[in-house]
């Protein structure tokens, strides 16, 4: 018997979308698979949502699993291309705002609390990501002037040290139902975890 994977809403190809539009889709698609996968092994029902999701977050897709109390809504940022923390930050800040709002109940419908899960290309830019949101610093000297760069003393923003934001990179998504998943607060979870 042949097991058709649902893929959730489906999202139109445009030829004049860039190659690496294509590539994040792609990774996007593969990811989701495997979150499939293990929701099915497991007997967690899952789903998924692709499209219609800009709101004042706009994630790259919305899981839920639901391990038998409901749904647990899972944001998910593939972190494809190149951004400086900063932007990233920003992206953050927003979720960090958004949680456990009248706001995003409204928005959604169904929710006010989420985990937001951040997939990174490679493991030193995510462990560099998850080391500026806990604040550490790892300034470097310029000129014989330490340049700080770091949220605390540099750019003078507040820490986000936060059990909600979940981060992983590509080659750990291979075993996506392992402990891949690493927050700034400097723990590791897996999805049985939620």
């Amino acid at each position: 018997v042949t097991k058709h994977y649902e893929m959730g809403d489906p999202k139109p190809f445009e030829p004049e979308h860039s190659l690496l539009t294509v590539e994040h889709e792609l990774k996007l698609s593969e990811t989701q698979y495997r979150f499939e996968r293990l929701c099915e092994t497991s007997g967690w029902p899952f789903l998924s949502k692709q499209s219609d999701l800009n709101r004042t977050v706009k994630p790259d897709r919305l899981f839920g699993i639901d391990k038998g109390q409901g749904f647990i809504p899972l944001f998910y940022e593939e972190e494809n291309k190149k951004k400086d923390f900063l932007d990233l930050y920003e992206k953050a800040v927003r979720y960090y705002d958004y949680w456990d709002t009248v706001k995003c109940e409204k928005e959604w419908g169904w929710f006010r609390k989420f985990y937001v899960l951040w997939q990174f290309p490679n493991e030193e830019r995510m462990q560099n990501f998850l080391r500026f949101l806990a604040g550490e610093c790892h300034c470097s000297h310029y000129r014989g002037k330490l340049r700080h760069t770091c949220l605390l003393y540099g750019l003078r923003k507040r820490i986000l040290k936060i059990d909600n934001f979940w981060f992983t990179h590509d080659e750990l998504t291979k075993d996506i139902g392992g402990k891949i998943w690493f927050t700034p607060q400097g723990k590791q979870y897996s999805l049985s975890d939620l």
